[in-house]
């Protein structure tokens, strides 16, 4: 009886091991592609792309890599812990904080500017939340450049006193004014300034101590400096001399520029200028997938394409997000921003849970060129893989 026993308890797990090495292990193996990126790696050195990559997987990192040099003069190398401004890519910061006053009570997405401001012109008295967000309010692009002096009651005057582009909620046209009326909201409903409300709703929650204006007490050495290397085709000789030129005219980092002594002037703030690391990020990206700091119900709404961005390419805006949905349903979630100095990429791809963040201290074409490539390389081996 004994022996019985034990054969029959040997043979389950035989078969047992059998069953694992027959059925699990091909799944595994299709669950975890192995990533190549050489041929992607060398081309950009080739090219001379200078900034930082990280793409990720299911949430885990297959590529972190630095790429040329973020200060020149001082010869201080790319690197993960590298600090730059994420331009436009703050739009969805203050959509979440939006989001968040919204699940607090103490704002709803219909509210109406004359709610929150007095002496509104009645041309602008029925905007909403809704259309600041979507970039259907009918405001200008832009109130003067990102760097001027420009305090808040400044901004509220260019805002109201110039005309609309076109009736509120007709269409959608990008505006930097709107966010930054967002971002005066936000600070009128929380009752604290903008960047507090930001740093206590989410970047103390999530860990993320890199990323702000001016609470993170800032290194220079781990800011990224900005080049004019934006160069025209201007013929065979003078294309190639110009820039000889042209990669010594150092712009600087985002600090040095014309600052209030709480961040960026208000004609930037709320729409631009915040600074952040790759690793915060991905903090972010990954908050995003779960109900941290925001409910599912606000990060769906912010991923809803709302406003039609381009016809052409499907693409439509959310809430501080662009989206674009191909034709099998399958939805990516993106955002740039854009400086004459610097450039990044945000995007994450909802269905593949593929992630891309892709930064560079200069303005080149190129760089769109290679990021494209770098998305060709990831998709393509997800797909021999995976599909």
């Amino acid at each position: 009886m004994l022996l019985s026993l034990k054969f029959f308890g040997l043979l389950a797990r035989k078969i047992t091991l059998f069953l694992s090495l027959t059925f699990l292990l091909p799944f595994s193996s299709q669950a975890d592609p192995k990533f190549n990126f050489d041929d992607w790696r060398e081309e950009a050195k080739q090219s001379g792309f200078t900034g930082n990559v990280m793409v990720a997987y299911k949430n885990k990192i297959i590529l972190e890599e630095g790429f040329g040099l973020q200060d020149r003069e001082n010869d201080i190398q790319f690197s993960p812990d590298a600090a730059f401004d994420i331009m436009s890519i703050t739009k969805q910061f203050t959509a979440a904080g939006i989001m968040k006053l919204e699940e607090m009570g103490r704002l709803e997405l219909t509210d109406t500017l004359s709610m929150y401001f007095e002496d509104v012109p009645n041309d602008k008295k029925a905007i909403t939340l809704h259309q600041l967000l979507t970039h259907t309010a009918g405001f200008r692009s832009t109130y003067k450049l990102d760097y001027k002096v420009v305090s808040k009651a400044d901004l509220l005057n260019g805002a109201f006193s110039k005309s609309l582009k076109f009736k509120p909620g007709s269409r959608y046209d990008y505006s930097n004014v709107g966010y930054s009326l967002l971002a005066i909201i936000i600070e009128k409903a929380s009752g604290i300034p903008y960047e507090h409300f930001l740093h206590q709703q989410f970047f103390e929650p999530l860990g993320m101590t890199d990323t702000g204006y001016r609470i993170p007490k800032w290194e220079n050495e781990r800011l990224i400096v900005g080049y004019k290397d934006m160069i025209p085709y201007v013929g065979p000789f003078l294309h190639y001399a110009l820039p000889l030129v042209f990669q010594k005219q150092r712009w600087g980092n985002s600090l040095e520029q014309e600052w209030a002594e709480d961040g960026p002037w208000w004609n930037l703030r709320g729409n631009g200028g915040m600074i952040s690391t790759m690793q915060d990020m991905f903090t972010w990206h990954k908050a995003l997938q779960t109900e941290q700091v925001l409910t599912r119900a606000s990060i769906d709404k912010m991923y809803t394409p709302y406003a039609l961005k381009s016809k052409k390419r499907n693409q439509y805006y959310g809430y501080g997000w662009s989206i674009y949905t191909k034709e099998n349903g399958e939805k990516t979630v993106f955002h740039g921003g854009g400086y004459l100095y610097f450039m990044a990429i945000y995007q994450r791809n909802i269905d593949q849970d593929i992630y891309f963040f892709f930064v560079s201290n200069n303005q080149r074409d190129k760089n769109r060129e290679q990021f494209r490539q770098l998305r060709r390389t990831v998709f393509k081996q997800v797909s021999e893989c995976c599909s």
